[in-house]
């Protein structure tokens, strides 16, 4: 059996605060992804992930992977990528979706959940173009939910398309506040089996 001191598993003690411990290691060892476990619900019972993983999520500016307690390995076969399409990604954080997809050739599926009456403007379809034009090369696909309820629209899209992950964009906040930090989320059962991967610009 090898040792810890040769593999490549990096052991630091640092007397800094969480955050900013983050950040030097990080930097330090070129860090990658950081891996984070919830147990679903934080000690007040009112959000599924708890501060430590919330304040890292929003602001430490590296991907992050947050694994539910309940959750399973399994192969990340289909990858809800779910978007509004008002904003323009940066090439660094669809690079690292794409990257982590071609691992096990996984299947992004995008995805806008939204009131039935309501189209797309002329800005969201063309950002709507651009992630086409991107993922042309990827095991990629779109789809459209109507649903008034985006947890609700979200939940039926996993079940019915076997969703192993969801990966959203850290700077949009209205996900965050739907998907992970709102108190209404605990209805929902996805947050206590589906991993989530958190990517910054």
């Amino acid at each position: 059996m090898s040792s810890l001191k040769d593999s490549n598993i990096i052991i630091d003690h640092l007397e800094t605060s969480f955050n900013e411990g983050l950040k030097e290691l990080i930097n330090t060892h070129d860090i990658d992804l950081i891996i984070m476990g919830t147990q679903g619900f934080s000690a007040d019972k009112s959000k599924i992930i708890g501060t430590h993983a919330q304040s890292v999520i929003t602001k430490v500016k590296c991907p992050v992977l947050v694994i539910p307690e309940n959750a399973r390995f399994s192969v990340p076969v289909n990858i809800a990528f779910p978007t509004d399409y008002n904003s323009i990604y940066k090439s660094k954080v669809l690079d690292t979706l794409t990257a982590i997809t071609n691992l096990h050739n996984s299947s992004i599926k995008v995805i806008r959940i939204v009131n039935p009456k309501v189209a797309l403007t002329q800005t969201q379809f063309k950002n709507r173009s651009y992630l086409k034009d991107y993922f042309k090369a990827t095991n990629s696909s779109f789809h459209r939910v109507n649903h008034l309820n985006f947890q609700e629209g979200l939940q039926e899209f996993i079940d019915s398309m076997h969703v192993d992950m969801v990966a959203i964009i850290a700077k949009n906040l209205n996900f965050f506040e739907m998907l992970l930090f709102k108190p209404s989320v605990v209805k929902m059962s996805y947050h206590t089996k589906i991993p989530f991967l958190v990517l910054h610009e």
